[in-house]
Protein backbone atom coordinates (compact mmCIF):
# COMPACT_ATOMS: atom_id res chain seq x y z
CA UNK A 1 0.00 0.00 0.00
CA UNK A 2 1.13 3.52 -0.52
CA UNK A 3 1.72 5.64 2.08
CA UNK A 4 2.00 9.83 2.26
CA UNK A 5 3.94 11.91 4.52
CA UNK A 6 4.09 15.82 5.10
CA UNK A 7 7.80 17.30 5.78
CA UNK A 8 9.58 20.35 5.83
CA UNK A 9 13.16 20.51 4.44
CA UNK A 10 15.91 22.73 4.21
CA UNK A 11 13.34 25.67 4.02
CA UNK A 12 11.31 23.86 0.66
CA UNK A 13 8.05 22.42 1.58
CA UNK A 14 8.23 18.63 0.58
CA UNK A 15 4.65 18.22 0.08
CA UNK A 16 4.27 14.86 -1.53
CA UNK A 17 6.75 11.90 -0.20
CA UNK A 18 5.76 8.62 -1.18
CA UNK A 19 6.36 5.31 -1.45
CA UNK A 20 4.74 1.38 -2.44
CA UNK A 21 6.85 -1.28 -1.94
CA UNK A 22 4.57 -3.28 -2.85
CA UNK A 23 5.76 -6.90 -2.21
CA UNK A 24 2.83 -8.69 -3.71
CA UNK A 25 3.24 -12.31 -4.63
CA UNK A 26 3.56 -13.19 -8.98
CA UNK A 27 6.04 -9.46 -8.67
CA UNK A 28 9.24 -10.15 -11.28
CA UNK A 29 12.96 -10.58 -9.23
CA UNK A 30 14.88 -8.05 -10.75
CA UNK A 31 17.17 -9.99 -12.79
CA UNK A 32 14.09 -12.02 -14.28
CA UNK A 33 12.33 -8.53 -14.94
CA UNK A 34 15.44 -7.61 -17.02
CA UNK A 35 15.60 -11.03 -19.02
CA UNK A 36 11.73 -10.32 -19.25
CA UNK A 37 12.62 -7.06 -20.46
CA UNK A 38 15.34 -7.67 -22.98
CA UNK A 39 14.31 -11.24 -24.28
CA UNK A 40 10.92 -11.51 -23.76
CA UNK A 41 11.19 -14.05 -21.64
CA UNK A 42 8.35 -16.04 -19.60
CA UNK A 43 6.17 -14.36 -16.80
CA UNK A 44 6.87 -14.31 -12.92
CA UNK A 45 5.97 -17.12 -10.79
CA UNK A 46 4.26 -16.64 -7.70
CA UNK A 47 7.15 -17.16 -5.54
CA UNK A 48 9.05 -14.52 -6.70
CA UNK A 49 10.19 -11.93 -4.30
CA UNK A 50 9.25 -8.07 -5.70
CA UNK A 51 11.75 -5.07 -6.83
CA UNK A 52 14.55 -4.71 -4.22
CA UNK A 53 13.37 -2.22 -1.28
CA UNK A 54 14.22 1.29 -1.42
CA UNK A 55 16.31 3.06 0.84
CA UNK A 56 13.60 5.79 1.25
CA UNK A 57 15.32 7.72 4.02
CA UNK A 58 18.39 8.26 2.02
CA UNK A 59 16.24 8.96 -1.19
CA UNK A 60 14.24 11.67 1.14
CA UNK A 61 17.29 13.22 2.46
CA UNK A 62 19.31 13.11 -1.08
CA UNK A 63 16.19 14.68 -2.85
CA UNK A 64 15.93 17.26 -0.10
CA UNK A 65 20.06 18.23 -0.16
CA UNK A 66 19.81 19.23 -3.88
CA UNK A 67 16.65 20.89 -3.78
CA UNK A 68 18.60 23.21 -0.64
CA UNK A 69 21.74 23.42 -1.93
CA UNK A 70 20.40 24.58 -5.37
CA UNK A 71 17.78 26.37 -4.64
CA UNK A 72 14.95 24.42 -6.76
CA UNK A 73 11.28 26.06 -6.17
CA UNK A 74 10.38 23.41 -8.22
CA UNK A 75 11.75 19.82 -7.89
CA UNK A 76 10.33 16.17 -8.30
CA UNK A 77 11.56 12.79 -8.28
CA UNK A 78 9.53 10.27 -9.17
CA UNK A 79 10.38 5.57 -9.40
CA UNK A 80 8.33 3.17 -11.01
CA UNK A 81 9.50 -0.52 -11.01
CA UNK A 82 7.28 -2.79 -13.55
CA UNK A 83 4.19 -2.45 -11.81
CA UNK A 84 4.06 1.03 -11.76
CA UNK A 85 5.10 4.43 -8.99
CA UNK A 86 7.25 3.42 -6.12
CA UNK A 87 8.65 6.36 -4.97
CA UNK A 88 7.12 10.18 -4.97
CA UNK A 89 8.92 12.92 -3.98
CA UNK A 90 8.32 16.70 -5.17
CA UNK A 91 8.27 20.25 -3.57
CA UNK A 92 5.30 22.73 -3.38
CA UNK A 93 6.36 24.62 -6.48
CA UNK A 94 6.13 22.02 -8.53
CA UNK A 95 2.87 21.19 -10.13
CA UNK A 96 2.96 17.43 -11.30
CA UNK A 97 0.18 18.56 -14.06
CA UNK A 98 2.15 21.87 -15.60
CA UNK A 99 4.33 21.68 -18.62
CA UNK A 100 7.51 22.66 -18.48
CA UNK A 101 10.60 22.44 -21.14
CA UNK A 102 12.07 19.40 -20.77
CA UNK A 103 14.78 20.09 -24.13
CA UNK A 104 16.89 17.34 -24.98
CA UNK A 105 14.52 14.82 -22.66
CA UNK A 106 12.33 15.40 -24.97
CA UNK A 107 14.33 13.05 -27.65
CA UNK A 108 13.35 9.83 -25.57
CA UNK A 109 9.93 10.48 -27.00
CA UNK A 110 10.90 11.28 -30.30
CA UNK A 111 13.21 7.83 -30.50
CA UNK A 112 9.82 5.91 -29.70
CA UNK A 113 7.60 7.78 -31.92
CA UNK A 114 10.37 7.10 -34.53
CA UNK A 115 10.78 3.13 -33.67
CA UNK A 116 6.98 2.87 -33.49
CA UNK A 117 6.67 3.38 -37.45
CA UNK A 118 10.06 0.95 -37.86
CA UNK A 119 7.63 -1.60 -36.21
CA UNK A 120 5.17 -0.99 -38.30
CA UNK A 121 7.11 -1.57 -41.18
CA UNK A 122 6.82 1.99 -42.43
CA UNK A 123 10.24 3.03 -42.14
CA UNK A 124 13.72 1.13 -40.99
CA UNK A 125 16.84 2.36 -39.23
CA UNK A 126 18.58 1.15 -42.47
CA UNK A 127 16.22 3.21 -44.23
CA UNK A 128 18.50 6.40 -46.22
CA UNK A 129 17.31 10.03 -46.54
CA UNK A 130 17.16 9.63 -49.73
CA UNK A 131 14.66 6.85 -50.14
CA UNK A 132 11.75 8.83 -48.47
CA UNK A 133 13.15 12.57 -49.58
CA UNK A 134 14.35 12.00 -52.80
CA UNK A 135 14.26 15.24 -54.15
CA UNK A 136 16.83 16.57 -50.98
CA UNK A 137 20.55 17.49 -51.23
CA UNK A 138 22.52 14.77 -52.57
CA UNK A 139 25.23 15.10 -49.45
CA UNK A 140 22.38 13.62 -47.03
CA UNK A 141 20.52 11.39 -49.15
CA UNK A 142 22.91 8.23 -48.11
CA UNK A 143 22.48 8.83 -44.48
CA UNK A 144 20.47 6.24 -42.69
CA UNK A 145 17.71 6.68 -39.91
CA UNK A 146 20.04 4.82 -37.25
CA UNK A 147 22.81 7.52 -38.11
CA UNK A 148 20.37 10.35 -37.72
CA UNK A 149 18.83 9.18 -34.59
CA UNK A 150 22.29 8.40 -33.23
CA UNK A 151 24.07 11.79 -34.26
CA UNK A 152 26.30 10.78 -36.52
CA UNK A 153 24.68 11.85 -40.02
CA UNK A 154 27.66 14.89 -39.97
CA UNK A 155 25.21 17.12 -40.03
CA UNK A 156 26.03 20.47 -37.96
CA UNK A 157 24.55 19.48 -34.22
CA UNK A 158 23.33 23.48 -34.09
CA UNK A 159 21.76 24.40 -36.84
CA UNK A 160 17.98 23.67 -36.26
CA UNK A 161 17.88 25.78 -33.03
CA UNK A 162 19.59 28.50 -34.82
CA UNK A 163 17.27 28.21 -37.86
CA UNK A 164 14.69 31.17 -36.93
CA UNK A 165 12.72 31.19 -40.86
CA UNK A 166 11.27 27.86 -41.26
CA UNK A 167 7.50 27.88 -41.03
CA UNK A 168 7.16 24.13 -41.19
CA UNK A 169 9.00 21.07 -40.46
CA UNK A 170 10.29 20.38 -44.16
CA UNK A 171 11.42 23.92 -44.32
CA UNK A 172 13.41 23.51 -41.00
CA UNK A 173 15.09 19.98 -42.42
CA UNK A 174 15.42 21.03 -45.61
CA UNK A 175 17.60 24.23 -43.94
CA UNK A 176 19.63 21.47 -41.82
CA UNK A 177 20.05 19.43 -45.23
CA UNK A 178 21.47 22.27 -47.11
CA UNK A 179 24.65 23.29 -44.56
CA UNK A 180 27.72 21.75 -45.47
CA UNK A 181 28.73 18.83 -43.50
CA UNK A 182 31.26 18.69 -40.24
CA UNK A 183 31.70 15.01 -41.64
CA UNK A 184 31.19 12.16 -43.45
CA UNK A 185 28.18 10.34 -42.27
CA UNK A 186 28.97 7.70 -40.19
CA UNK A 187 32.20 8.85 -39.13
CA UNK A 188 31.73 10.94 -36.06
CA UNK A 189 29.16 11.71 -33.17
CA UNK A 190 28.07 15.33 -32.97
CA UNK A 191 25.36 15.79 -30.19
CA UNK A 192 22.34 18.01 -31.01
CA UNK A 193 18.92 18.00 -32.37
CA UNK A 194 19.84 18.85 -36.10
CA UNK A 195 19.73 15.59 -37.21
CA UNK A 196 16.42 14.32 -36.03
CA UNK A 197 15.02 17.24 -37.68
CA UNK A 198 15.08 15.35 -40.69
CA UNK A 199 14.34 11.79 -39.01
CA UNK A 200 10.94 13.59 -37.75
CA UNK A 201 10.39 14.74 -41.55
CA UNK A 202 11.22 11.14 -43.26
CA UNK A 203 8.58 9.94 -40.43
CA UNK A 204 6.06 12.67 -41.80
CA UNK A 205 5.84 11.37 -45.22
CA UNK A 206 6.28 7.49 -44.35
CA UNK A 207 2.86 8.29 -42.05
CA UNK A 208 1.30 10.87 -44.03
CA UNK A 209 0.74 12.74 -40.90
CA UNK A 210 2.63 15.47 -38.97
CA UNK A 211 4.58 15.48 -36.34
CA UNK A 212 1.81 16.47 -33.71
CA UNK A 213 -0.73 13.70 -35.21
CA UNK A 214 1.98 11.23 -34.70
CA UNK A 215 2.49 12.36 -31.19
CA UNK A 216 -1.23 11.72 -30.34
CA UNK A 217 -1.12 8.93 -32.07
CA UNK A 218 1.46 6.96 -30.70
CA UNK A 219 2.16 8.06 -27.18
CA UNK A 220 -0.62 10.99 -25.94
CA UNK A 221 -3.54 8.81 -26.93
CA UNK A 222 -2.13 5.10 -25.83
CA UNK A 223 -0.63 6.27 -23.01
CA UNK A 224 -3.35 8.67 -21.75
CA UNK A 225 -1.16 11.59 -21.24
CA UNK A 226 -3.07 15.19 -20.58
CA UNK A 227 -1.14 17.39 -22.89
CA UNK A 228 2.68 17.59 -24.69
CA UNK A 229 3.69 20.29 -26.91
CA UNK A 230 6.02 20.68 -28.99
CA UNK A 231 7.95 23.92 -30.61
CA UNK A 232 11.33 25.48 -29.88
CA UNK A 233 12.88 25.66 -26.30
CA UNK A 234 14.26 28.83 -26.82
CA UNK A 235 11.50 30.82 -28.68
CA UNK A 236 8.13 30.24 -26.92
CA UNK A 237 6.52 31.74 -29.97
CA UNK A 238 7.74 28.91 -32.69
CA UNK A 239 5.47 26.73 -34.12
CA UNK A 240 7.80 24.54 -35.83
CA UNK A 241 8.43 21.82 -33.83
CA UNK A 242 12.92 21.05 -32.74
CA UNK A 243 11.66 16.89 -31.93
CA UNK A 244 15.49 17.08 -30.74
CA UNK A 245 14.53 19.18 -27.82
CA UNK A 246 11.34 21.46 -27.90
CA UNK A 247 8.59 19.42 -26.15
CA UNK A 248 6.74 20.78 -23.28
CA UNK A 249 5.55 17.98 -20.89
CA UNK A 250 4.59 17.74 -17.32
CA UNK A 251 5.86 15.24 -14.87
CA UNK A 252 3.01 13.04 -14.61
CA UNK A 253 3.06 12.84 -18.56
CA UNK A 254 6.58 11.61 -17.99
CA UNK A 255 6.34 9.34 -15.66
CA UNK A 256 3.13 7.56 -17.42
CA UNK A 257 5.58 7.64 -20.81
CA UNK A 258 8.39 6.08 -18.48
CA UNK A 259 6.46 3.16 -17.05
CA UNK A 260 5.62 1.90 -20.45
CA UNK A 261 9.39 2.12 -21.30
CA UNK A 262 10.28 0.12 -18.09
CA UNK A 263 7.38 -2.32 -19.04
CA UNK A 264 9.47 -3.18 -22.37
CA UNK A 265 6.66 -0.69 -24.47
CA UNK A 266 3.38 -1.78 -22.59
CA UNK A 267 0.85 0.51 -21.50
CA UNK A 268 -1.73 -0.13 -19.48
CA UNK A 269 -3.92 0.09 -22.21
CA UNK A 270 -2.17 -2.42 -24.02
CA UNK A 271 1.58 -3.01 -26.04
CA UNK A 272 2.50 0.05 -27.43
CA UNK A 273 6.09 -1.23 -29.15
CA UNK A 274 7.07 -5.02 -29.44
CA UNK A 275 10.35 -5.42 -26.13
CA UNK A 276 12.71 -5.94 -29.05
CA UNK A 277 11.86 -2.96 -30.26
CA UNK A 278 12.38 -0.99 -27.12
CA UNK A 279 15.86 -3.25 -26.60
CA UNK A 280 16.77 -1.90 -29.87
CA UNK A 281 17.04 1.49 -28.88
CA UNK A 282 19.10 0.48 -26.21
CA UNK A 283 22.23 -0.97 -27.70
CA UNK A 284 25.28 1.26 -29.32
CA UNK A 285 24.12 2.49 -32.57
CA UNK A 286 27.29 5.05 -33.04
CA UNK A 287 29.66 1.75 -34.84
CA UNK A 288 33.33 3.42 -35.09
CA UNK A 289 32.06 7.54 -35.28
CA UNK A 290 34.93 9.22 -32.97
CA UNK A 291 33.11 11.17 -30.16
CA UNK A 292 34.31 14.88 -31.41
CA UNK A 293 31.85 16.32 -29.47
CA UNK A 294 29.97 15.98 -26.20
CA UNK A 295 27.75 17.80 -23.73
CA UNK A 296 29.58 19.94 -21.41
CA UNK A 297 27.88 17.85 -18.64
CA UNK A 298 28.34 14.67 -20.32
CA UNK A 299 30.27 11.98 -18.62
CA UNK A 300 33.63 10.14 -20.44
CA UNK A 301 32.95 6.57 -21.29
CA UNK A 302 28.56 7.36 -22.07
CA UNK A 303 27.68 6.37 -25.83
CA UNK A 304 24.57 6.86 -27.94
CA UNK A 305 21.73 4.49 -28.61
CA UNK A 306 18.34 5.65 -30.36
CA UNK A 307 17.30 8.81 -29.16
CA UNK A 308 19.43 7.79 -25.42
CA UNK A 309 22.21 7.99 -23.87
CA UNK A 310 23.94 4.65 -22.84
CA UNK A 311 25.71 5.37 -19.36
CA UNK A 312 26.60 1.53 -19.08
CA UNK A 313 27.58 -1.16 -21.51
CA UNK A 314 28.20 -4.30 -21.70
CA UNK A 315 30.17 -5.88 -24.00
CA UNK A 316 28.10 -7.24 -26.36
CA UNK A 317 26.33 -3.89 -26.96
CA UNK A 318 23.58 -3.97 -24.93
CA UNK A 319 22.67 -0.38 -22.74
CA UNK A 320 21.50 -1.47 -19.24
CA UNK A 321 21.21 1.87 -18.26
CA UNK A 322 20.05 4.75 -20.57
CA UNK A 323 19.27 8.33 -19.71
CA UNK A 324 18.14 11.35 -21.82
CA UNK A 325 19.56 14.64 -19.64
CA UNK A 326 18.11 17.72 -21.32
CA UNK A 327 19.64 21.22 -21.05
CA UNK A 328 16.60 22.55 -18.73
CA UNK A 329 17.14 19.94 -15.63
CA UNK A 330 15.34 17.21 -16.54
CA UNK A 331 17.10 13.97 -15.83
CA UNK A 332 15.02 10.51 -17.04
CA UNK A 333 16.37 7.25 -16.73
CA UNK A 334 16.33 3.10 -16.80
CA UNK A 335 18.15 0.63 -15.35
CA UNK A 336 17.26 -3.03 -16.65
CA UNK A 337 19.16 -4.53 -14.00
CA UNK A 338 17.97 -3.07 -11.37
CA UNK A 339 14.63 -3.14 -12.90
CA UNK A 340 13.77 0.43 -12.08
CA UNK A 341 13.08 3.71 -14.05
CA UNK A 342 12.86 7.00 -12.60
CA UNK A 343 13.27 10.89 -13.61
CA UNK A 344 14.29 13.78 -11.88
CA UNK A 345 12.04 16.82 -13.10
CA UNK A 346 12.97 20.44 -12.26
CA UNK A 347 14.20 23.74 -14.15
CA UNK A 348 17.54 24.34 -13.35
CA UNK A 349 20.94 24.26 -15.43
CA UNK A 350 22.03 20.80 -16.05
CA UNK A 351 25.58 21.08 -14.97
CA UNK A 352 24.01 22.13 -12.01
CA UNK A 353 21.96 18.98 -10.94
CA UNK A 354 23.07 16.35 -13.11
CA UNK A 355 25.86 14.84 -10.80
CA UNK A 356 22.93 15.18 -7.76
CA UNK A 357 20.55 13.27 -9.90
CA UNK A 358 22.71 10.51 -10.96
CA UNK A 359 23.58 10.30 -7.57
CA UNK A 360 19.75 9.47 -6.55
CA UNK A 361 19.72 7.12 -9.30
CA UNK A 362 22.45 5.40 -7.84
CA UNK A 363 20.83 5.51 -4.62
CA UNK A 364 18.03 4.52 -5.79
CA UNK A 365 19.17 0.54 -7.44
CA UNK A 366 22.13 0.00 -5.24
CA UNK A 367 22.41 -3.63 -3.96
CA UNK A 368 22.24 -4.07 -0.28
CA UNK A 369 22.45 -1.64 2.41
Amino acid sequence: MASSSHSRSAGNAIVDSRTALRRRSGGLAAGALSAFLTLGGPSASADEPATRALDTARLDAAFDKVVAEQGLPLAGFVIVDDRGEVYRRVTTGLDPDAEIPIASASKWLTGVMVMTLVDEGKLSLDTTVGEVLPDYPAQVRAVTLRQLMSHTSGIDPGLALRDRDATSLDESARAVASAPLLARPGEAFAYGGSSMQLAARMTEVACRCSWSELYERTLRAPLGMTGGRWGHPLRPEATVPQVGGGLSLSLNDYVKFLTMVQRGGRSPRGALLPTAAVAGMERVATGSARFSDTPRVGLSGWRYGIGVWCERIDADGRCPVVSSAGAFGVYPWVDRDAGLAGVFFTRAPLQRVLPAAIDLREIATRKGP
